[in-house]
């Protein structure tokens, strides 16, 4: 799983696993809690997709799809969570294993930061207000101040009679 994608981005996610000798009977592939792919090499068709009404930007591609890979056409927002695979050997054992990982979709914010409230000449000791404003961003972006390469701390006394 990676750890995030860019929102619009193709994504693959892969289960690994080690049978440890054992046949494999069953993969399955989960969103959340719901199941959207089940892949049983002995059955034909060995790959059985399952519509997903919760999760309808989830859009598989089938071509790029192989039981144990699974790529997704376009990293939505809508689509970021929790992803499960889910291994199941064949008989007598019946062994049973999953894996869980997140999946963060990132926004990027569209246009530069910008600053209002900016002087161009500041004296020394001289307080400044300046805001800087980032454009909407999935998480939030993390603004950070500095004055000639060096960082800024904020500091703000409030005083009282």
């Amino acid at each position: 799983m990676p750890d995030a994608v860019q929102k619009g981005a193709k994504v693959r996610l892969v289960c690994k696993y080690d049978l440890e000798g054992e046949v494999l009977y069953t993969l399955k592939w989960y969103k959340e809690e719901t199941e959207f792919l089940k892949y049983t090499p002995r059955e034909i068709p060995s790959i059985k997709f399952f519509p997903m009404k919760s999760y309808p930007d989830l859009e598989i591609i089938k071509e790029e799809t192989f039981g144990d890979q699974v790529t997704i056409k376009k990293a939505l927002v809508s689509i970021g969570g929790h992803y499960a695979c889910q291994v199941t050997t064949d008989m007598p054992s019946f062994h049973e294993a999953s894996g869980r990982g997140v999946l963060r979709v990132v926004v990027l914010p569209e246009d530069l930061p910008s600053i209002k409230g900016y002087k161009p000449k500041i004296k020394e000791g001289e307080w400044a207000n300046v805001t800087c404003i980032s454009s909407k961003s999935t998480p939030a972006a993390n603004l950070t101040w500095s004055i000639n390469n060096k960082p800024v701390c904020e500091y703000i006394f409030y005083l009282s009679d």
